[in-house]
Formats: C-alpha cells, sequence, structure tokens
C-alpha cells in the first residue's frame, strides 16, 4: 500500500491497494487523521515518531512494523518504509509505502508456537529422542537420551551415531542408511523395531527404536525415538521362570495324584496277598521250607506296603497323623524288614538311647527319613 500524508498527520493520498486494506473507499479517507487508523496502545508512540521525522528532517533508516485498524475493527500489521517529500527544500509530508505482513506474522507465530510446543514435548518426553544428519552424526537430542546412554549433551552433539550400538550392529546399519539415501526405501522406518544399544560405560542393553526421516531446507534428517526396555525384559524372563516352576508344579501334582491312584490299587494288591499268605502260613510247618518262604513274602508285603504309603504322602492322597511314637521301636520295626531283604552279607547295626521321648509325628513320614 502507498499512503502519502501532510506535515499535520492529514491522508492526502491512499492507492487502491491501501484502502482495500482498510476497506474504506480513497474519496473517505482523504483528509482523515491518519493515527485513528493506529491501535491506541501504539498511537503515542507513533505519532512521536512521525512527529520527529517531519520536524527534525532526519530520515529514517530501514523498516518499521506496526498494526493498523481496519473499518471491522480488525488490525493487519504493515511494514513500513517512509521517505520524507519536500518542495523547495521545505518538508511538505511524509510517503510512506507498506506492505502487509499479517499472515506472515500469523505463520511466525504459529511456527514460534509450534517449536515451542515441540521442545516442551522433546525435552519432557520419557523415551530418548535423537535426530541425526546424512552423515550419520547427532545435530540435536533430549535429555532422556543423556538419561539413557549416559552421555552429557555436549558429548552426544556430533558424536558419530553408531558409538551408541554394539559393533554386531554398525555394518547393518551404514549399509541402510547408504540404500535409504541412493532410493529413497527403507524397511525399518515407521515401525517399531526391537535391537540393542550401547551406553558410555559400555554396558549393552534391549531397546525398543522407531525411525523416521524428514526434509528442511533441501536437508534430510533422521529421528530415532529410542525406549529402555531393561525392566520390561527382566520382568519378561521373572514371568517366565515363575511360569516354568509352575508347569512343573502342575506337572508335579498330575505325578502326585498318578501316583496315588497306582499306590491304592497296588495296596489293594498287598492287602490280598498278605492276607492269603498269612493263612497259608497258620497251616505251615514252622521247620519246612514253606514257612520260611510264606513269612518272607509277608515281609516283603509289609515292605511295599509302606512304599505305597510313602507314595501317598507323596501325592497328598494320605492325610498326616499326628501320634505318639516310640522312635526307637519305630526303627527296630523297619530294621526287622531291612535285616531279612539285604540278607547275612549286610549287618546294621544300631546304638539306641533307652527312655527316649516320644515324639508326636506321623509314622509314614518318620518312617520315610529313616529308610
Amino acid at each position: 500500500m502507498v499512503l502519502v500524508l501532510d506535515k499535520a498527520g492529514r491522508i492526502k493520498l491512499m492507492n487502491k491497494r491501501g484502502c482495500g486494506i482498510l476497506g474504506y473507499s480513497e474519496r473517505e479517507l482523504i483528509g482523515m487523521d491518519w493515527f485513528r487508523f493506529v491501535p491506541e496502545r501504539m498511537r503515542g508512540e507513533v505519532r512521536e515518531v512521525f512527529d520527529n521525522l517531519v520536524g527534525e528532517g532526519a530520515e529514517l533508516e530501514g523498516y518499521f512494523e506496526n498494526p493498523v485498524l481496519t473499518r471491522a475493527g480488525d488490525e493487519r500489521t504493515i511494514l513500513w518504509h517512509n521517505i520524507i517529500l519536500r518542495e523547495d527544500g521545505v518538508i511538505t509530508g511524509v510517503l510512506s509505502s507498506g506492505e502487509d505482513i499479517t499472515e506472515r506474522k500469523r505463520t511466525e507465530r504459529t511456527l514460534k508456537e509450534s517449536e515451542r510446543r515441540y521442545r516442551q514435548i522433546h525435552n519432557t518426553a520419557f523415551d530418548a529422542m535423537i535426530v541425526s544428519d546424512t552423515g550419520d552424526r547427532i545435530i540435536d537430542c533430549n535429555p532422556s537420551a543423556e538419561a539413557i546412554f549416559g552421555y552429557q549433551r555436549a558429548e552426544l552433539i556430533g558424536m558419530e551415531l553408531v558409538r551408541l550400538m554394539p559393533e554386531k550392529y554398525r555394518q547393518r546399519h551404514k549399509e541402510g542408511v547408504k540404500w535409504f539415501l541412493d532410493t529413497g526405501v527403507s524397511t525399518i522406518q515407521g515401525t517399531v523395531v526391537e535391537i540393542e544399544g550401547l551406553r558410555k560405560n559400555r554396558e549393552v542393553f534391549p531397546i525398543e527404536l522407531v525411525v523416521n526421516s524428514f526434509t528442511i531446507g533441501g536437508r534430510i534428517n533422521f529421528t530415532g525415538t529410542i525406549r529402555d526396555i531393561t525392566e520390561r525384559k527382566r520382568a519378561e524372563q521373572e514371568k517366565e521362570r515363575l511360569q516354568s516352576r509352575i508347569s512343573q508344579a502342575q506337572k508335579m501334582e498330575a505325578i502326585g495324584r498318578f501316583a496315588g491312584g497306582i499306590a491304592h490299587d497296588f495296596n489293594n494288591v498287598l492287602t490280598a496277598i498278605r492276607g492269603n499268605a498269612e493263612l497259608a502260613l497258620e497251616d505251615a510247618d514252622r521247620s519246612g521250607p514253606l514257612y520260611h518262604r510264606l513269612d518272607g513274602i509277608i515281609l516283603s508285603v509289609m515292605l511295599a506296603s509302606k512304599l505305597t504309603k510313602q507314595l501317598l504322602l507323596f501325592s497328598r492322597d494320605h492325610p498326616f497323623e499326628l501320634v505318639l511314637l516310640d522312635v526307637n521301636k519305630v526303627i527296630e520295626d523297619i530294621l526287622i524288614i531291612i535285616t531279612r531283604l539285604i540278607g547275612d552279607e549286610v549287618s546294621v547295626r544300631t546304638e539306641l538311647e533307652p527312655g527316649v521321648w516320644p515324639v508326636n509325628a506321623d509314622e509314614g513320614s518318620l518312617e520315610q527319613v529313616i529308610m
């Protein structure tokens, strides 16, 4: 827009562009006080600059901006360049050329707000955020990147990105970057990749990585969002360990139930064998070989019965029965069976303390401990 003011600040000329911006016709504007179009909060300041300009005649270098009021009451920001008008050496007014930069200023404010929000998110994000260039060097990072990798920001800026990854990943990473720069094709951008990172203290740790690229000023940059999943992996391993223990416990429970079923059935068979053997023993001659064989069968049945009792204890199908027991007698009863089974080749000697107090225990469990 082009504006001519006299020394009093009245409008002498306004082009069509200026009329369109303000919302007035040229006829309406001619002769009006220009400063009524300046918002009141800035009116005094703009008036002072104008008075100095026409009073001292000093040319103001550069450009100046201030808002103007339209007919609708809106404000438009104008960037001005001013020239003093003279006739025969006498100052007669000011010629001002202005550019409406309202949209540019709005865009600048939007960009600044967007940058402020981005920087706030960038700096407060829980995940590490790293920006690198096509030379694979870090150009920006957030505080979480410092915390996760153990470096200070000053150390990270300018560092080769491959220094943050174990050796086994470096060549593949370089090849992937080169392939993307040559072809524009990436197999990992925009996806979550689970790999490993390398801390400053050389500790290798698991991470989740999301890589993307963007272009500013014709230059390609890369962003990496990195999450340390060390604790998650540890929790998963602990969960697997507990699950394995639960599975093992379930297997043992199944085995116990199976053993309990077998013990019940086997005990019924033993009862029948022992009953028949004892009946046959009553009719047998004590001095004959049949008597000793039948006696051996009964002893074997007694031992087998104790084994089935242990199986029942293992399966928890047999309840504990706490009774007062003479430990010495329990040992002697067990020895009767053991000595007959092992024969004369092995001798068992006991030294039992007489008068031992009885104990309140389950006989089967105590026998199992002694055996």
